[in-house]
């Protein structure tokens, strides 16, 4: 067992617990800066968490009755295809540096747009009053 990351793993943890933000967005940076993790395993790790994890979360939702069904059906439409489209293009980028460079530019492209879209949602809820 790993300490370092069990300690990092407890800090991202309160941090998603106080915040709501995803773990994801967390953990895998964590993984890759700080724990020199090779990208595809860090995101990989992740989702086989997040396979455990979200799904208990859901079904406590559920039974509270704070879950927006439809919603759920449109995220799912979006996100299961393209996630398994996702594993194509990473094949196609081959094997080894190829693969894990691409995996680690893709990664920063998507948390610089999360950021971005955050800080503009904050903007104009402030501009908003």
């Amino acid at each position: 067992m790993d300490l370092p990351l069990v300690v990092g793993s407890f800090f991202v943890a309160v941090i998603v617990g106080l915040t709501g933000m995803g773990g994801g967005a967390l953990m895998t940076p964590m993984m890759l800066l700080v724990f020199n993790v090779p990208p595809l395993a860090a995101v990989s790790s992740d989702l086989v968490a997040s396979a455990v994890m979200k799904p208990v979360g859901g079904y406590v939702h559920l039974r509270r009755g704070t879950v927006n069904l439809r919603m759920v059906g449109w995220l799912c439409a979006g996100s299961v295809p393209t996630a398994f489209c996702g594993v194509f293009v990473a094949r196609a980028f081959g094997d080894g540096a190829d693969v894990q460079r691409a995996v680690k530019y893709a990664l920063g492209v998507a948390l610089l747009l999360a950021v971005a879209g955050l800080v503009v949602k904050s903007w104009l809820a402030l501009r908003a009053g």
